[in-house]
């Protein structure tokens, strides 16, 4: 049975993209910040789902780069 914000009990939200070279520095890595934004629109659908609303992020506290995504 579907849990009040729209997933399935334990799921979570998953988005599928593909980085492109615009998306990385020389070096080839992803922009730090191209993440952000992805992770940030895969934990929107569910909260949107769950206001029936638009919705923002009001703040991100911390955020951990574990290693390098090449593109």
């Amino acid at each position: 049975m579907p849990a009040p914000d729209g997933l399935a009990s334990g799921r979570v939200p998953m988005l599928a993209v593909v980085p492109m070279p615009p998306d990385s520095n020389p070096n080839g890595h992803v922009f730090g910040g191209w993440l952000m934004a992805q992770a940030d629109m895969a934990g929107a659908l569910p909260a949107m789902r769950r206001a029936r609303a638009r919705v923002s992020t009001v703040a991100v506290n911390s955020m951990t780069f574990m290693a390098p995504v090449f593109v």
